[in-house]
Order: structure tokens, then sequence, then C-alpha cells
């Protein structure tokens, strides 16, 4: 597989097909596109394309596959499938009442009269099998007009191919890649998306390129990263307790202002205080005058 880097630096990317069919429907919705383009515009190796697309095809059981993709899922054909088995029983049983053990020629399980309906996926499409193939020999007139034979016939056709489906995914997953001419497809078609990128649209992955059978889609935008010193200082911060962080980011004059202001005495303390000295000084001076007439 090519390793192809486009408009690596654009806002839109091809997402490329990952499973074999659809790197094969690509490959056909692209040749399809091709060949209605101008001369000189289209991808100068349609011939080599052509020749993969068989050789794909072939590998991949395409033809059959893309036949029933629209049709009921693998699931569905099995619900639909033990419908129909239990309608076939119910419509044998009624018809063979008395000979019940005939039913095993329809491909069904009898056992001392009683009827043994098929279990499973595997079961149930071998008894299916049985019994298109009693019902095909039987005349028009003497077969179960329900369920309708075409309708069986298809949900056999849906689970035989998915069993050989899971067949061969099972051997692709043993050998743990994709079959070398789906690889080789793969790279074709890389290669065609690059010849018109950089030829039709300089180089840059437009939306145009999806009516070739690209899938666009938008390249996810990476967030902005952020610095680890800012990183660290805001989990530093969101760790600390609520009632802490305020007073952390308060200003020295914020601070300043909340000291609590030491408290004036008021003015008649004041009178007091000194008129108390005043009267302290004159006994002094008294006690002196006395010792001095005693002396």
């Amino acid at each position: 597989m090519l390793m192809v880097k486009l408009d690596s630096k654009g806002l839109k990317k091809i997402k490329w097909p990952a499973s074999d069919v659809e790197i094969v429907k690509t490959a056909i919705t692209l040749l399809a596109a091709e060949t209605e383009l101008k001369d000189g515009k289209c991808f100068p190796k349609l011939n080599l394309l052509r020749k993969m697309i068989l050789f794909a095809k072939e590998e991949t059981d395409f033809d059959a596959l893309i036949e029933n993709e629209n049709e009921i899922s693998e699931n569905n054909a099995l619900a639909k499938a033990k419908d129909f088995t239990r309608v076939i029983v119910n419509g044998l049983a009624y018809f063979h009442d008395h000979e019940l053990n005939k039913l095993t020629e329809w491909g069904l399980t009898v056992e001392k009269d009683k009827i043994y309906p098929p279990l499973g996926r595997d079961m149930i499409l071998e008894m299916l099998q049985k019994y298109v193939q009693k019902e095909l020999a039987l005349m028009p007139n003497l077969r179960l007009q329900s369920p309708p034979i075409a309708q069986v016939q298809a949900v056999i056709k849906i689970l035989v191919l998915s069993r050989e489906k899971r067949e061969k995914s099972k051997l692709k997953k043993d050998k743990k890649q994709k079959p070398e001419v789906i690889e080789r497809l793969l790279d074709v078609l890389q290669l065609a998306a690059m010849y018109h990128i950089v030829l039709d649209f300089e180089g840059v992955i437009d939306e145009r390129i999806s009516d070739l059978g690209f899938e666009v889609v938008d390249v996810p935008q990476k967030q902005p990263r952020v610095k680890k010193s800012e990183k660290k200082s805001e989990e530093i911060i969101n760790d600390q307790p609520r009632h802490t962080r305020g007073t952390q980011e308060m200003s020295n004059d914020q601070v300043q202002e909340t000291e609590p202001k030491q408290e004036e005495k008021p003015i008649e303390d004041k009178v007091e205080v000194e008129n108390e000295s005043i009267i302290d000084e004159q006994i002094s001076e008294q006690m002196v005058e006395k010792e001095v007439a005693n002396n």
C-alpha cells in the first residue's frame, strides 16, 4: 500500500475505503466518472484501472455481493428463514398428519411421530435446501403454497453467500493481509486522487473530488496547547482552599487597609490623667513645706 500525503495542512482529507467491497465500489465509481471527463482531464491510467477492477471483482466475488447488498441482510435473512421453517413444518404436518415420518424427505427430523425443527444457521440452511429440492420435484398442485419457493430460494442464496463470505474473512484474518490485487487497486485509487488534486485543484483537497467517488471529510482541529508554567500555576490555585484564594490575590494596599488601627483614647480620659498629676504635685509640695517648718 502506498503512503500518500495530500494537502497535509489542509482542512479536508480523503477517507480511503477500508473493506474489499468498498475499494472495488470506489474504483467502479471512479472509472465511470473518468469516462465522462474531457480528453486530457481524465486519469491517464484508465486501462490499468479497468484491469485491476476485473481482477478484484473475481477475488471478492463482488457481483454476487452487490446483487444482494440492497436486499435483506444476513441477520434478517436468518430471521426470515426461521419464519419459513415454522410455516413449512406446520404446513407439512397438516397435510401429512398420518404419515409424519415422510417429512424426512423435506429435510426434517422425525422421531416417534414427533417433529424436531432444525436449530442453528447451518441446520436451517440445509433443511431449506432439501425442502426446495423436494418441492420442485413435485407437481405444482401438490406443493405448499406458503412460503413461495422463490422467496425461500432468495433467502437460501443470501445465507450461502454469507457463509462463504465468513469463510473467506476467516482465511484473510488468518493471513492478516488483504489480497494483493486489492492492495494494488487501492494504490491505483490513491494515484488517481493525487493526479486530480495536483493538476485540477492546485494541490488542495477540494469537495469536488467527491464527484469522482472519493469520500472527503473534515480534518479534526487540534486544541491549543497550554504552557507548562500556566498550567502549573492554575493547578496550584485550584488546589488551594477557596477561603484562602482571595487573601493571596489582595494587593499590599488592601492588606494595609485591613490591618486593625490602634484606638485613640478619648479627650476626657486625658484631662483626668493630667488633673491627677497636678494634684499629686501639690500634695508633695505641701509635705515638703511642713517638714521645713518643723525643723
